[in-house]
């Protein structure tokens, strides 16, 4: 870790974790995150997705959310160019058809926070240490949207505002130019000769 510092970390627990052992590091967040903001259409977008890997969570949600479209990221599959045809058709689903997703997944919760989709967030349904480790996890996503443990169902706040992560987007964007201009990237050879505009037949 040292011989590629600075090490960008997608939470802010590993950047804490990193320093703590002399190693130089930054809150990079989630590359979902800078997934371009959806354009509103009222009329398609209508659709409550739940995603989650542990269906229990639907024995906890209201029924003033049904109906909705349960759905988990994990495909059991091996096949790469598969599952990226199915996450690649998820976002799809997410960006033109949800009004509204309620998530225990990072990667449920962060593009469709980019996406400007509303969300409600829950820790996974754990014991005691396995909530230490999600805490650690979604220890930058708190900082965006707040995470409700199943418990406090009774206080969510079921119609959320979409997030403005425009700032975050532009932090991640500038802090990888920052680190690409330290890479030696060869210059690629330069085209050529290419004809002078007076040289080409007119359109």
């Amino acid at each position: 870790f040292r011989r590629h510092e600075p090490i960008g970390c997608r939470d802010v627990y590993t950047e804490r974790l990193l320093r703590s052992k002399g190693v130089e590091a930054f809150t990079s967040n989630c590359l979902s995150l800078t997934l371009p903001r959806r354009t509103g259409d009222a009329g398609r977008q209508t659709e409550v997705f739940v995603v989650s890997r542990d269906e229990r969570i639907r024995e906890h949600l209201p029924k003033s959310i049904e109906p909705y479209t349960f759905v988990n990221h994990y495909s059991g599959s091996g096949d790469f160019t598969a599952n990226m045809a199915r996450a690649e058709a998820l976002l799809d689903a997410y960006e033109s058809r949800a009004k509204l997703v309620v998530t225990t997944m990072l990667h449920g919760a962060l593009p469709a926070i980019a996406m400007g989709i509303p969300v409600v967030v829950f820790y996974p349904i754990n014991d005691e240490t396995a909530h230490a480790s999600d805490r650690e996890r979604f220890s930058s996503l708190d900082g965006l949207v707040r995470v409700h443990r199943v418990e406090e169902m009774e206080r969510v706040e079921w119609n959320p505002e979409p997030v403005d992560v425009s700032g975050v987007k532009l932090g991640i964007l500038d802090r990888f130019y920052e680190m690409a201009a330290r890479w030696r990237i060869e210059e690629p050879a330069p085209l050529g000769p290419i004809a002078p505009a007076s040289a080409l037949p007119p359109p």
